[in-house]
This record gives structure tokens, sequence and C-alpha cells, in this order.
């Protein structure tokens, strides 16, 4: 599981409209990684290891770029990154703020899943 991610599902039950969001999601997601060639995947502490379904958490890093900023980034997910230690921290900027730019970004420009909020 992403750090921070939370995109429509593949059977989305809200709609045609959120399952061509997850599958636009799935797909920018494959693209980016079968593309990379270098994959790292960060722990978090302020998330932990696993989910409460015990599945593993991390940060995905492509080439040097982090894939779970870039899908808030382009509405395949709202923002649910939250480091109130400020661990991490990027030219001067918490990964926290980061992420709460992100979707205030993609919320203005309506893409993904803010194209079809209502």
């Amino acid at each position: 599981r992403y750090v921070g991610v939370n995109t429509p599902e593949m059977v989305d039950e809200r709609g045609l409209a959120w399952r061509a969001v997850a599958q636009e999601a799935k797909n920018f997601t494959h693209t980016k990684l079968v593309n990379a060639t270098k994959i790292h995947i960060q722990h978090d502490p302020a998330a932990g290891r696993q989910d409460t379904y015990g599945r593993n958490l991390g940060f995905v890093w492509y080439d040097g770029i982090l894939l779970n900023y870039e899908l808030v980034l382009y509405g395949y997910s709202q923002n649910n990154y939250e480091d109130p230690n400020e661990v991490f921290i990027y030219a001067g900027i918490p990964l926290t703020v980061w992420f709460r730019n992100a979707e205030k970004q993609a919320r203005l420009q309506r893409l993904g899943i803010w194209a079809i909020q209502s």
C-alpha cells in the first residue's frame, strides 16, 4: 500500500467515472514503474510498517520521483498523508505540505477524482 494514497477501487460502487479514474491510476502507476530504471520503497515512521489490514506500507520512489506524491498531484487520490513530526523535509518543505499542496493543485485543476466530485 502507498502511504498517503487511497485511489478509487476498480469496482467502485460510486459509478463508472470513479472506476475510470481507478483504471487511469492503475495505468499511470504501471507505466511509471515498468519504465523505471530504479525503484526504492521507503518506510515512513508516521504511517507505520503496516495498515490496519496487515498490508505493508511505504513510499514508492521511481528514478528519484515519489510516486505517492504524483498520485495525489494528478488527482488519482485525495491526500491522506500526515506527518505530525515532520520527519521528511525536501527543499526545506515538510512532505506533509508537499502532499497538501499537491491535492490543492489537483482540486484547482479539477483532475481525476476532483473532476467528478460533487
